[in-house]
């Protein structure tokens, strides 16, 4: 298989991932319109590692396809076509990353009326922002 073939294939696997997640978000955004019992605190957990992970997952694929890409352009085993399909495959990740940002910052944003839900709840957020790993 070509260079441009394997680059193709890691953005396929980066637009299934990413739309696995964004689809959670949805769901749960779609169930749990605020916080207001433990289950939608559970819930809400369980989401956010889910994304957490997938996150990581996503830095992995594409990070592979980047490096494919720099490769077969340093190495010149791309022509003037392929690095426009890199290019625009690229233009693709980062408009559909920012499209499911959207989502993860509603999720970030939601209603939480009992003080002890939001303390865990801002926490949480938190560490969906800043860190690599759940730590919850």
């Amino acid at each position: 298989m070509d260079l441009i073939h394997w680059i193709v294939v890691f953005f396929i696997i980066g637009i299934i991932n990413l739309f696995i997640a964004l689809s959670a978000i949805k769901h749960f955004l779609n169930k749990q319109g605020q916080i207001e019992t433990e289950y939608d605190m559970q819930c809400f957990k369980l989401m956010v590692k889910k994304q957490m992970y997938q996150a990581l997952l996503q830095i992995i694929v594409l990070g592979i396809m980047g490096i494919i890409g720099l490769v077969g352009i340093v190495t010149e085993k791309l022509t003037g076509l392929d690095i426009f399909v890199f290019i625009l495959l690229n233009v693709c990740n980062i408009v559909l990353g920012m499209y499911a940002k959207k989502f993860e910052k509603i999720a970030r944003t939601l209603s939480v009326e009992d003080e002890l839900f939001a303390n865990e709840y801002f926490s949480i957020c938190n560490t969906w922002i800043k860190k690599p790993f759940p730590n919850f």
